[in-house]
């Protein structure tokens, strides 16, 4: 009693955690005092939150100061938080990414798609072929052909060119299980 602690947990498995107010004050009280120390702890937190939390991790990448990681985050779990439930929406979080990170082609394709996924399929779609690269090069990365089909598995309405897109996507699902288990299982379930 009287500590700023949140207990929470089920099947009387107690846990504990810093009550909101208290945590956030903390926070600041370590960016005043230590500017360094707080962006490294962000960054920290990015990297333990990645493969559980990617939305929570790309904030926590932003805070910490390095954009990139955040971008690097969303490009590798971008099906993940588009196939599952998450707290908040995968399209606002990508208003979070600034630029020039913001307007790579695999951040506007990702875009596209929460875009579609949230009910404006002219606007992703419209989005998605305006990228500076319509198409990715053979000898593009894996994760470029990868990113790139699944997305037009979610945005295209040509039969012809969904069945390309799912066999370059399976040609490079090597990428998805690189990626662990949940973000692999996510990408077997968008290729069916």
């Amino acid at each position: 009693r009287g500590l700023f602690l949140d207990r929470f947990g089920t099947d009387g498995a107690a846990q504990y955690r810093w009550h909101d107010v208290f945590a956030s004050r903390c926070r600041k009280l370590v960016a005043l005092r230590d500017p360094e120390h707080s962006r490294a702890l962000h960054l920290r937190a990015a990297e333990l939150l990645t493969t559980r939390q990617p939305l929570h991790a790309i904030d926590e990448a932003l805070l910490g100061g390095d954009p990139r990681r955040a971008t690097e985050i969303l490009v590798d779990s971008w099906i993940l938080l588009l196939a599952g439930r998450a707290e908040e929406s995968p399209e606002r979080v990508l208003t979070r990414i600034p630029e020039p990170y913001a307007s790579r082609d695999d951040v506007r394709t990702i875009t596209a798609c929460a875009i579609d996924l949230a009910g404006r399929r002219a606007e992703a779609q419209a989005l998605f072929t305006s990228r500076a690269t319509r198409t990715p090069r053979p000898e593009s990365s894996e994760r470029t052909l990868f990113t790139d089909a699944c997305a037009r598995l979610f945005l295209c309405d040509d039969r012809a060119e969904l069945i390309e897109a799912l066999g370059v996507a399976h040609d490079n699902l090597s990428y998805a299980r690189s990626l662990g288990a949940a973000r692999y299982a996510a990408a077997q379930l968008l290729l069916g």
